[in-house]
């Protein structure tokens, strides 16, 4: 019997009929992979390809120490030439994470026409790190500030008399969040990884959590008093395969301890070179964080070919939710 997505054969064996029983979605972008081989896992997993780069590093979560080796990366980590989401909503930790994880791709959707906006955990909307946000947002044609108003784990006075975001129930930040899905109605959410990013700061993990669980419940019949139900049809994670690491640390250095994900994990590379200007911008934006020497402060000391280095490439893992 031939799997209707594909030309494979899935025969029949009990293996192959449960391989091709429930084909996943097709992704919301056009790659320059195959049909065949979009749909199919068994012809995807024929199509790995070589990773961008020749090196790789070895992690164990939680540790400073890197293994380092040389050789090819093989992973199924798709390139995507265009995206083709027509709502996106991210959902970040700390001003100034949406420019820096998905800057290129929210401007890509933004100069496509789709509607996109970010909503962001910490730091309280009176407060200068809030105005800003307004500027980065506005370079990135990501409308207004949706602020859920809680302390950055490491800075309590971001939101004073509010609980730490990483402290906060979880039932009452999960419904805070289904209510901005509900109201935005998004195609698909963006957020951090499980690691929570590279550094793997306490406020990343904890929006990855709570984002993942209000990206099911939105399309529930839960939190009555949040809105109508509203399901997404994917979450992308953003991420960076480990065989980036080691150019991004000839870039800014060594940083301690790295969180990674796997190559064969990362369903998506978008080259976001085009909008590269328009994503600096929105990071310069985010001036108290230049001041103080984060990374914004970084990227404001790197030339342009650094940043071009550093910042052209995003990348993603696509989570499909249920329908």
């Amino acid at each position: 019997m031939a799997c209707s997505r594909c030309s494979c054969a899935t025969g029949p064996h009990r293996r192959r009929r449960a391989l091709h029983r429930d084909h996943p979605p097709p992704p919301l972008t056009v790659s320059t992979r195959p049909t065949d081989a979009r749909h199919c896992p068994r012809e995807r997993r024929r199509s790995w390809h070589l990773a961008e780069f020749g090196t790789s590093t070895r992690f164990v979560v939680g540790a400073t120490r890197r293994d380092t080796h040389t050789g090819p990366v093989w992973g199924p980590v798709r390139k995507v030439v265009l995206v083709k989401l027509p709502s996106l909503l991210a959902v970040f930790g700390h001003p100034d994470d949406e420019s820096l994880a998905a800057g290129g791709i929210l401007a890509r959707h933004a100069a496509a026409g789709a509607r996109t906006a970010v909503v962001t955990a910490t730091w309280a909307p009176t407060t200068q790190r809030v105005a800003e946000l307004a500027d980065a947002l506005r370079i990135l044609g990501a409308g207004e500030p949706r602020m859920l108003g809680y302390a950055d784990a490491k800075v309590p006075e971001s939101a004073l008399g509010c609980p730490r975001w990483c402290d906060a129930p979880l039932d009452e930040a999960v419904r805070r969040l289904v209510m901005q899905i509900r109201e935005f109605r998004p195609e698909a959410l963006v957020t951090f990884d499980a690691y929570g990013g590279l550094t793997g700061h306490p406020d990343h993990v904890h929006t990855h959590r709570v984002t993942m669980l209000a990206a099911e419940a939105a399309g529930l019949d839960v939190y009555p008093d949040a809105g109508h139900p509203w399901a997404p049809s994917a979450v992308y994670l953003t991420t960076h395969p480990r065989s980036s690491v080691k150019e991004i640390e000839k870039v800014i250095g060594a940083r301690g301890a790295v969180y990674a994900t796997p190559d064969e994990k990362v369903t998506d590379r978008v080259d976001v070179s085009p909008l590269l200007e328009q994503k600096v911008a929105a990071i310069l934006a985010h001036r108290s964080e230049v001041d103080r020497g984060a990374l914004p402060g970084l990227v404001a000391r790197l030339s342009p070919a650094a940043r071009e280095e550093l910042l052209s490439t995003e990348w993603f893992i696509r989570r499909p939710l249920p329908s």
